[in-house]
């Protein structure tokens, strides 16, 4: 396999994200995502007013509405409803995350139940922070879902290794953050301690397996090589063009 120096020309300039295979945007997309769980998801709470957003918290329980057994809140799991009818042939991420988008947006538009999380909502949704944090958790949901309908992801090795991670160390970093309760730890040395754990168990993954590290490898450096700023803007666009076409309003970013 030529590494993605080598299969795009680059030296040393960064590309856009759309000059990229639709394979690798995932890979891309998926790598970033993985980079940013063992910072501990919570942590990009700061950057969201919970008073008038979603946390992290929320958000995912809007992706898997059957979480929430409080009949105001209760929603579709449409994580599930979604992605039934996929399979890793035509598994499509940007596909797949708009049309789920779409769902959501439209259905919450209507929504009765609960004014002050409808607002909310809106409010996380119309907000850049706030919808990259949407995308974020979106992708870690359906990824979730294919891992254990079929054991791997097909294109994101990386964000894959981290997703098994955290599911097979979910014991010992509950007890990590049992610690930080008794006040054992201070926040930052419980947090430290989850990325630790993390990073170890992956590195046990590619212990002596190359095709996985090359895997690895490859998504690292097309990460390296892609545009900041196009990536952001491709991300906001998914979320975007997904609520514009769910309540037919014209776009909100300026990302000029």
């Amino acid at each position: 396999m030529k590494n993605a120096f080598e299969k795009y020309n680059i030296t040393i300039p960064k590309i856009n994200i759309t000059d990229f295979d639709l394979d690798d945007i995932s890979k891309i997309l998926t790598y970033r995502i993985g980079k940013i769980i063992p910072i501990v998801l919570k942590d990009l709470d700061e950057n969201i007013n919970s008073d008038n957003q979603f946390n992290i918290q929320k958000i995912s329980l809007i992706f898997k509405g059957k979480n929430d057994k409080r009949e105001t809140h209760k929603m579709k799991n449409y994580i599930s409803e979604h992605l039934e009818k996929y399979n890793e042939d035509n598994f499509n991420l940007e596909i797949i995350l708009k049309n789920i988008l779409e769902d959501m947006i439209h259905n919450m538009l209507y929504y009765n139940k609960d004014t002050l999380r409808k607002n909310e909502f809106f409010n996380t949704l119309n907000n850049l922070n706030g919808a990259k944090y949407i995308f974020t958790v979106g992708v870690i949901c359906i990824e979730e879902y294919f891992l254990e309908k079929y054991g791997y992801i097909k294109n994101g090795k990386y964000l894959e290794l981290v997703l098994r991670a955290k599911k097979e160390l979910r014991k010992e970093i509950k007890l990590i953050y049992k610690g930080l309760k008794q006040g054992t730890y201070t926040e930052e040395e419980i947090n430290s301690m989850f990325r630790a754990l993390i990073k170890t168990r992956i590195k046990t993954y590619m212990e002596n397996d190359d095709k996985l590290e090359e895997e690895i490898d490859f998504e690292k450096d097309l990460y390296k090589i892609c545009n900041d700023e196009s990536l952001d803007k491709y991300i906001y666009n998914i979320i975007d063009n997904s609520r514009a076409k769910a309540t037919s309003q014209p776009r909100l970013f300026s990302l000029s």
